[in-house]
């Protein structure tokens, strides 16, 4: 549990500093990460069903490593993480490793100060 939070928290910690790479001041940050990173919460299956949503929704929810981190985590808050699933663990450290990936080339990229 603590290696999944691990990934799965370095994944949402680079949307934030990507989000944060694309404002010129920090009001500006804050309130686009607010209005990027909250929705995400609703389309991800966290208080409904993902797969009920409609299909542009659902996909983009797919796009998102909080999806995967919640079935993993109730697989092993459930089930006792007896048989974790190997297809969301893939998908959450991939989705992870990307949005890292984003961060690192967009910070190399902004202008020095």
């Amino acid at each position: 549990l603590v290696g999944l939070s691990a990934i799965y928290i370095s994944g949402y910690v680079a949307m934030g500093l990507i989000v944060a790479s694309y404002c010129s001041n920090q009001q500006q940050a804050m309130l686009l990460s607010f209005f990027v990173i909250f929705p995400n919460l609703m389309i991800t299956g966290c208080f409904f069903p993902a797969d009920d949503m409609p299909w542009p929704i659902e996909w983009l929810s797919r796009l998102l490593p909080i999806r995967y981190y919640l079935v993993l985590l109730r697989t092993i808050l459930l089930k006792g993480g007896s048989g974790l699933l190997p297809e969301p663990l893939a998908w959450l450290v991939g989705l992870s490793l990307l949005y890292v990936l984003w961060a690192v080339v967009r910070f190399r990229r902004l202008p020095s100060s």
